[in-house]
């Protein structure tokens, strides 16, 4: 699956989610795909990554999708662990359309058929692929569906691995923040000698040659 590539390469090189959601675009013949993140309370939402957002379609997506009664829907699969499908599997388009919500941002922003690939954290957040086409286009089909949960589990290890590496960023900035406050230079090498990580007196010090011989 071409997806895989970009996908296991964004979770250390966050700039290679928009090749991962380039190639969304093109599998599943999208106008827009993003990486959005909603809060175990479900009160914030948080657009990761994305490819055919506007400015305001951002802002829209982080104010207003929690409140969508997809977003309710796929709560209910919270005890599976994950969801995946179109949001006209899980709701009556008819009565879908006649929603505050439909007239608010799909409609704004010709949107008229959504899926996705939803997992829940243990933390109990919802971070997940979400795509989106216009009304010109087509419903998603069988074989769309089926993409979209092949890439549930690969998406989940992806987001652990993202977890990890950034608190591991965390604890690292947290261990430089008190060598600075000690004020002492520390700097970390590898086997071979190679820098891995200095603190700020220590990049001071080099700056102004203290260390040359």
């Amino acid at each position: 699956m071409s997806l895989l590539d970009p996908l296991y390469e964004a979770a250390i090189q966050p700039e290679r989610w928009g090749d991962f959601l380039q190639k969304v675009a093109e599998c599943l013949r999208v106008d827009t795909a993003g990486i959005v993140v909603h809060a175990s309370d479900s009160t914030q939402t948080a657009v990761f990554a994305d490819l055919g957002f506007s400015e305001e379609m951002r802002r829209d997506t982080e104010e207003l999708v929690r409140f969508s009664p997809w977003v309710a829907e796929i709560q209910k699969h919270r005890p599976t662990g994950w969801y995946s499908g179109a949001l006209d599997d899980a709701l009556s388009m008819a009565e879908f359309r006649k929603t505050e919500f439909y007239n608010e941002f799909f409609r704004k922003y010709n949107i008229e058929w959504a899926g996705g690939a939803i997992v829940f954290g243990r933390d109990g957040a919802m971070p997940g692929l979400a795509v989106a086409r216009s009304s010109k286009q087509d419903p998603f089909d069988t074989d769309d569906k089926e993409l979209l949960q092949k890439l549930v589990p690969h998406l989940g290890r992806v987001f652990r691995i993202c977890k990890a590496v950034s608190g591991l960023h965390e604890k690292n900035s947290a261990a430089r923040h008190a060598l600075d406050l000690i004020g002492t230079a520390c700097i970390t090498l590898d086997a071979r000698g190679r820098v891995l990580s200095m603190n700020a007196r220590a990049g001071e010090m080099i700056s102004a040659g203290e260390f040359c011989g």
